[in-house]
């Protein structure tokens, strides 16, 4: 099983970013379209979400501790 992960989230109305991190330190950074539900839909916002966070942790599949989102 992968370290336990933590996900910073950007979601605005022309990108998404989503950091990726351990305790100690960013581990990965993703960037997505974007995520504004009014303009994109929830179906929208969701695939950019989610495409984020993917980037953001190169494939890996670790356990999710927690998530900001803004």
């Amino acid at each position: 099983m992968s370290a336990a992960r933590y996900l910073g989230i950007d979601a605005g109305a022309s990108k998404t970013v989503c950091l990726a991190g351990d305790a100690e330190r960013v581990i990965g950074r993703g960037v997505a379209g974007p995520a504004n539900p009014v303009l994109v839909g929830i179906a929208g916002f969701r695939r950019a979400v989610a495409a984020s966070a993917e980037a953001a942790l190169g494939g890996d599949k670790p356990e999710i501790v927690m998530a900001w989102l803004g």
